[in-house]
């Protein structure tokens, strides 16, 4: 009785730690549109952590997009989330590659 007990506990257990996980893993590519046009995002899930961010297309302007293409994605993977602030001076373009990431995550669900 205290084995049959314990291993519904153990299974149990398993079960629960198993519908832990909030997202799928996977590789996600997703858009939202930026100041010019939509940029493309690849978001990388992994036990449930943003371990990569990629901007894979875009045609933001040149010089006033720069800090958000190049710094955002990794901004995103430090916080685990696209719930962060944007770029001063590149609103746009920080709004979409945020959008992009949180539209990842709702797939990743």
């Amino acid at each position: 009785m205290k084995k049959m007990i314990l291993t519904f506990l153990i299974i149990g257990m398993a079960v629960i730690i198993m519908a832990c996980n909030e997202y799928s893993d996977g590789v996600y590519e997703t858009s939202a549109e930026g100041f010019n046009d939509d940029i493309v995002v690849e978001t990388t899930i992994t036990d449930d952590v943003i371990e990569n961010v990629e901007i894979l297309s875009h045609d933001e302007s040149d010089g006033i997009s720069d800090d958000a293409i190049n710094d955002l994605p990794s901004l995103i993977v430090d916080n685990n989330s696209p719930d962060i602030d944007g770029i001063s001076g590149a609103t746009h373009s920080s709004e979409a590659i945020l959008d992009a990431v949180q539209g990842a995550l709702e797939e990743a669900k």
